[in-house]
């Protein structure tokens, strides 16, 4: 028996017992991507106009946000869109104080929750 260290992976994902593990090990190593990625500054969008809200109406969708369908910035938005994305873990794809989500993150929650 081994009594070593662990040799350090980068990724570690199994998919020995899946029915189709190619497809899964792509969708796993997506979800890594997605969960620990991130993107340079210049590629973050802001969270702002026609994006605000469209968020704000998935948030009220899913019970996040409550209220008015007006879309602005105040204290109720941020902490439902804190809510949302911690809940979907993508703490590492925005960033609230500057008010920006990078591309990747914005996608997952369009195909997910669009």
């Amino acid at each position: 028996m081994w009594s070593g260290p662990m040799p350090a992976a980068p990724v570690d994902l199994r998919v020995d017992d899946h029915a189709g593990p190619v497809a899964e090990l792509r969708r796993l190593l997506d979800l890594q991507h997605l969960y620990f990625g991130s993107s340079p500054q210049s590629e973050k969008l802001a969270l702002d106009g026609a994006l605000l809200a469209e968020l704000c109406d998935m948030m009220r969708r899913l019970d996040y946000l409550q209220g008015s369908k007006t879309s602005v910035w105040d204290e109720a938005s941020a902490k439902a869109l804190d809510a949302f994305t911690s809940t979907e873990n993508l703490e590492a794809r925005i960033d609230l104080a500057a008010r920006t989500i990078d591309a990747p993150a914005l996608a997952y929650l369009r195909k997910t929750f669009g």
